[in-house]
């Protein structure tokens, strides 16, 4: 379990960073691994994640935010210019 909110926000960080990165299928055995290995911490990972979303913000700005986020990976993957 992290002890401090510092290491909580770093380890969520990296995450995010993880999942715009690094390829989907080693992001998700990477997570799924942490996750059985680590339930405590990821459980606080999870909501510090959670925290870091609006709940304000309209459903279809984040639909727009993930659709974006997809393209750009495609993108990437492909080798297009953005």
């Amino acid at each position: 379990m992290y002890r401090n909110e510092d290491d909580i926000a770093s380890a969520a960080w990296h995450i995010v960073e993880d999942v715009r990165e690094v390829s989907p299928p080693q992001t998700h055995q990477a997570l799924t691994n942490q996750c059985r290995l680590h339930p405590d911490r990821m459980a606080q990972v999870l909501m510090a994640l959670a925290i870091w979303v609006n709940p304000d913000e309209p459903r279809c700005e984040l639909d727009a935010r993930v659709a974006q986020a997809a393209r750009t990976r495609v993108r990437t993957v492909l080798g297009v210019p953005a």
